[in-house]
């Protein structure tokens, strides 16, 4: 017999404004961040015996299970069970599996309504929820056991890479701004021969990678179009993104393979054209290190998720530069272990796959459910 899920819970609606705070759940933190805080709060206080569901955006349908008190967070809906009819641990495992009702296309959002009409297909009773629960505990405790192994691996050879790096260049020999070794913000005028009906390469900021070295423009523009508005670049400069948080991510790299040697991409770019001195590749180790995002981020200016890194600081920014000959030698080196990192977590990344694929199979066969769908 199918059951209204708000015939079992009482169903609130998050509503809150709060500093930035985690609250701890299974398995995951739900991080908040109000924007506009004024320390007003209004909101709902509940026990941890609750689930709380992720009712708008990107999380849009995700479920947690807080394992302490906690406020309700804004876009959030609260399922509080009645304790005669259903646990919340088997609520929550429930809605790891089922696909809830969303309306919306770009920003997709659950109502509280929508929530409160929908039907479970099944409930058994509270002697049953609890079986499941105590078999669920034992077949996850072993492979989040796994899980965590993986993501330690994935960890530490991440960490290798960027300590030989380190190592590298903490040299305080043959120190030099990055100003005095690269041309910084090339002059859209050396393109000035070019006909505006040339097409010349186009890249966007979300098509800037992350620990991806060579970045191969996909996209492609007219001249007239773009020379205006956007920033330029041509084939082995070095881009950056210089506004968060793309830059804290590690937004970067070579640009390569362009229309007619010519590139134009997003306006928060900062664009490097190392001198004879520098190898491009050295350049970019250099800003893919993890130290160096690290600086930047405290030497950033702007408004609140508009911050931008300082031009002060990237230009007076010391890189050690040994001969073209050693540079070359360490390149190869940094690319050999570069290439065995990429293959161990490639190798872990699908280990990761295949542990959640085994953790769905489990729940649904514990819970002996289809796939279910709106009411």
């Amino acid at each position: 017999m199918k059951i209204r899920l708000g015939d079992i819970c009482d169903i609130d609606w998050g509503n809150t404004s709060l500093t930035k705070k985690s609250y701890k759940t299974e398995g995951k933190f739900l991080a908040v961040s109000a924007k506009g805080c004024d320390g007003r709060i209004n909101h709902y206080e509940h026990e941890a015996d609750v689930c709380v569901l992720s009712a708008i955006g990107a999380q849009c349908g995700k479920m947690f299970l807080p394992q302490e008190k906690f406020t309700a967070i804004k876009n959030t809906i609260t399922l509080t069970p009645n304790r005669q009819k259903v646990d919340s641990k088997y609520l929550f495992y429930l809605f790891t599996h089922v696909e809830l009702p969303k309306r919306g296309a770009a920003q997709p959002f659950i109502s509280k309504g929508d929530i409160q009409k929908f039907e479970i297909e099944h409930l058994p009773n509270l002697k049953e929820q609890n079986r499941i629960i105590t078999k669920l505990y034992a077949a996850f405790a072993g492979i989040d056991k796994i899980k965590k192994m993986v993501a330690s691996k994935i960890e530490k050879n991440n960490s290798l890479i960027q300590n030989y790096l380190e190592n590298i260049f903490t040299s305080n020999k043959n120190l030099f701004k990055l100003k005095d070794c690269c041309e910084i913000k090339p002059s859209k005028s050396e393109i000035s021969n070019l006909n505006d009906t040339a097409e010349v390469s186009f890249m966007p900021m979300k098509a800037l990678g992350i620990n991806n070295k060579f970045i191969i423009p996909n996209q492609k523009r007219k001249l007239g179009d773009v020379k205006g508005n956007y920033t330029y670049f041509s084939e082995g400069d070095v881009l950056l993104a210089k506004i968060t948080p793309c830059f804290e991510n590690g937004k970067l790299g070579i640009a390569s393979n362009l229309l007619n040697g010519v590139g134009f991409g997003s306006s928060e770019y900062i664009v490097f054209r190392p001198n004879k001195k520098i190898k491009n590749e050295w350049l970019y180790h250099f800003l893919n290190r993890k130290k160096f995002r690290l600086d930047g981020a405290q030497n950033m200016s702007g408004a609140v998720g508009h911050k931008r890194v300082n031009k002060n600081f990237i230009e007076e920014t010391l890189i050690p530069i040994p001969s073209v000959k050693e540079q070359v030698k360490i390149l190869s080196t940094i690319t050999s272990l570069s290439n065995h990192s990429k293959t161990i977590n490639e190798i872990a990344i699908k280990k990761q796959k295949e542990i959640n694929f085994l953790k769905q199979s489990i729940l649904k066969k514990f819970l002996n459910i289809k796939k279910e769908k709106a009411a």
